[in-house]
């Protein structure tokens, strides 16, 4: 009797047991946990992404704390992305029944997410933009030997030095040139873009893009190709640009430009009225000239050139200067701008100084009339300078005539300088031949041309066709001082 009570006594704890664990429901499948988590995902996924599996990695079932907790691993994409995330899923035993307490992330450093297409269109929108790409070259495509500066608000200048060195690089110099305040030239404008190629890896998590892209400016468009990679992280990141494809350059419809020779020569006319400048040997045949645009000859566009994206044009042109006796070649520089709001315009004018090219001494042949003085002498007296030849070394074969009340002629010789001085050198045959001069009376005697002083010495004045000599105590040829002086003008 006593063994039996003590063998009944022993098992009433694992009865006990055993009708708890009878009375206990059984924990939730995973199907059952799978859609539990699909009920509260919206809760946890963005609306725009799928489940795409859902298995549980780990469980740990507590019936004394009546406590089910569940380690989940939960794939999903998007139209972009895939994602795996890890997620505690808690239920609680409540009125004896699995009841969900929680789902919260868990080993988020774990997650991962990689993607399953390329670059969007709407990256592309936003990493294709003049800002971006001018970040990463620089703000600057070089183009033509050019620098297109990406962005309208990335302003060069052409400034006073350039302006310089453009007349400079065509004629050396300038005449009367003012110096013009610079010219600012805006940047170039992002037009059409075309994604041309591709080259995608999800695995490496890549991808590059070949992009066709358009430059437009005021005159010239550029096309070319650049090439954006990009890399995946957090997502889709622009990390480079590069030039994949030379750009080259056409004109834009409309704003063409062709100077021509009767605009150019209207141009340079209106620039050289009223202007002269310097030509002879300092202190010997110095003379001042005046530029007319009557004695404008033979002008030729000779050479152009665009700079500055197409917007300012330089022309070169070249013509001649007609004197009477001499022609001068003479060049220009023309620079035109283009203006958006009204097209081109001429910007400044650059003149050369002329040089001789071509002293025409056959038209000094003939007669020059005039007066001569002498020292002493009160008044000036008639004359004329009959020039019968001058040779190819500048003989000059001539007569004098006095034209007073006792006229006289007198045959002279000399030489004729036709280098930058035009000096004239002339004395009577015989070297020391006396000239009478004075009031019709023979009794007085100058000695106009002794030897002495070398004859009659003057210049050419380009400017009158004047022939004149030196005056008394004039001085640049020599040392000698000159008593007698005249001055004649090529008769008509």
């Amino acid at each position: 009797m006593s063994m039996k009570k003590h063998h009944f006594f022993a098992a009433v704890p694992l009865l006990a047991a055993l009708l708890l664990a009878a009375c206990t429901p059984q924990p939730m499948n995973e199907d059952a946990i799978e859609a539990d988590f699909i009920e509260t995902a919206g809760n946890l996924l963005p609306a725009a992404e799928t489940l795409d599996s859902f298995e549980v990695i780990e469980r740990n079932t507590d019936t004394e704390t009546q406590v089910d907790e569940i380690i989940c691993r939960i794939e999903s994409h998007d139209d972009e992305v895939a994602y795996v995330r890890f997620y505690t899923i808690k239920y609680q035993l409540v009125d004896n029944v699995w009841t969900l307490d929680s789902t919260r992330p868990y080993r988020e450093g774990d997650w991962a997410k990689a993607p399953t297409t390329g670059v969007s269109d709407a990256v592309i929108a936003a990493t294709v933009t003049a800002d971006t790409i001018g970040a990463h070259l620089g703000n600057v495509l070089v183009i033509d030997g050019e620098e297109w500066r990406i962005g309208e608000d990335n302003v060069s200048y052409l400034g006073d030095e350039l302006v310089n060195m453009l007349i400079e690089m065509f004629i050396g110099f300038d005449i009367g040139y003012q110096s013009v305040s610079g010219i600012g030239v805006s940047g170039a404008r992002l037009g059409d873009t075309e994604v041309v190629g591709r080259d995608t890896s999800l695995a490496q998590k890549t991808d590059k893009l070949t992009v066709s892209v358009e430059l437009e400016h005021d005159v010239l468009t550029a096309t070319g190709e650049l090439e954006f990679d990009y890399t995946y992280d957090d997502g889709w990141e622009l990390s480079d640009i590069r030039t994949a494809e030379l750009f080259t350059t056409a004109q834009r419809p409309g704003t063409e430009f062709d100077l021509t020779e009767e605009e150019a020569r209207a141009a340079i006319a209106r620039h050289i009225t009223d202007k002269t400048w310097e030509y002879g040997e300092r202190y010997v045949n110095r003379q001042t000239l005046s530029m007319s645009p009557q004695e404008m000859t033979g002008l030729e566009l000779v050479d152009e050139m665009a700079t500055h994206l197409g917007t300012v044009r330089v022309y070169e042109a070249q013509y001649m200067l007609a004197k009477p006796l001499a022609d001068f070649d003479a060049g220009a520089t023309l620079i035109y701008q283009y203006d958006p709001a009204g097209g081109w315009g001429l910007k400044e004018v650059g003149i050369s100084e002329p040089v001789l090219k071509t002293l025409h001494t056959d038209r000094m042949l003939g007669e020059w009339l005039g007066v001569y003085s002498a020292y002493g002498m009160v008044r000036n007296y008639s004359c004329a300078l009959e020039i019968t030849e001058i040779g190819a070394n500048g003989e000059v074969v001539a007569i004098f005539h006095d034209r007073t009340a006792d006229p006289y002629s007198i045959p002279m010789s000399g030489y004729f300088n036709a280098g930058n001085d035009l000096r004239l050198s002339i004395r009577s045959d015989g070297g020391n031949h006396p000239l009478f001069l004075g009031e019709g009376s023979t009794s007085r005697s100058r000695e106009m041309f002794a030897a002495r002083n070398g004859g009659l010495k003057g210049s050419l004045d380009m400017e009158t066709s004047t022939l004149g000599s030196f005056r008394m105590g004039d001085s640049g040829l020599d040392s000698n001082t000159y008593y007698h002086h005249f001055e004649v003008t090529k008769a008509d």
